[in-house]
C-alpha cells in the first residue's frame, strides 16, 4: 500500500518536472502545459485517495502522502 501511494506521488512529481521544463522553453505550447497540469492533478488525486482509503482499511497505515509543494 505504501509503494502504491509513493508511485502515484512519483508520477505526479515527474509530470510537474515536465511542466517546469516546458515553461522554460521559448516556443512553448499552451496545450502541452494544460496536458501536464491535467496529469499532475490526476496523479495527485490518485495518491491522495489511495492514502485515504488505505488508512481507512488499516489504521496503522503510515502517513506517506504529501501534497505537491510548488515554489511561489
Amino acid at each position: 500500500m505504501v509503494w502504491t501511494t509513493l508511485y502515484f506521488m512519483y508520477q505526479r512529481d515527474l509530470w510537474y518536472r515536465r511542466l517546469v521544463e516546458l515553461r522554460q522553453l521559448t516556443d512553448r505550447h499552451i496545450g502541452h502545459e494544460a496536458y501536464c497540469e491535467e496529469k499532475i492533478f490526476h496523479w495527485e488525486e490518485f495518491a491522495r485517495v489511495a492514502a485515504f482509503q488505505f488508512r481507512s482499511a488499516n489504521p496503522d497505515f503510515p502517513e506517506v502522502w504529501r501534497p505537491l509543494v510548488t515554489p511561489s
